[in-house]
């Protein structure tokens, strides 16, 4: 399992309510209600720009978001393909775990792309 450690927003509520608050009202209810970009738009360019940052905090969230909005798991793996030639090598590698990790979760064991991945990682379902 990835030792990348991940939030909730009831994690940040217990620590920092005020900052609970403005990412309930300005990220949640605000930005990602904007109907310029769709669900599914929107979690493509929060992944990259994640992935590009390396704010590995809140992959787990934002990964798991992304496949909820209809992202396939083949456009995750592209996406940090495609990052790694701007970010750099080591960047898309730090962001190789966590989508492990939730597809694990989602697909069939058989499902040959996860199963090398999660051998390699020793994650278990």
């Amino acid at each position: 399992m990835s030792n990348t450690p991940s939030l909730t927003l009831e994690d940040v509520r217990g620590v920092a309510p005020a900052l609970a608050h403005y990412m309930e009202t300005a990220i949640i209810r605000d930005l990602w209600a904007r109907s310029g970009l769709s669900a599914r738009d929107r979690s493509l360019v929060t992944v990259s720009a994640l992935v590009a940052g390396e704010r590995t905090i809140w992959f787990a969230h934002y990964f798991t978001r992304a496949l909820d909005s209809g992202v396939k798991p083949g456009e995750l793996s592209e996406l940090i393909t495609h990052v790694a030639f701007y970010a750099g090598w080591s960047t898309a590698f730090n962001a190789v775990a966590i989508p492990v990790v939730a597809l694990t979760r989602r697909l069939p064991r058989r499902h040959l792309l996860i199963g090398r991945l999660s051998r390699v990682l020793s994650i278990r379902r």
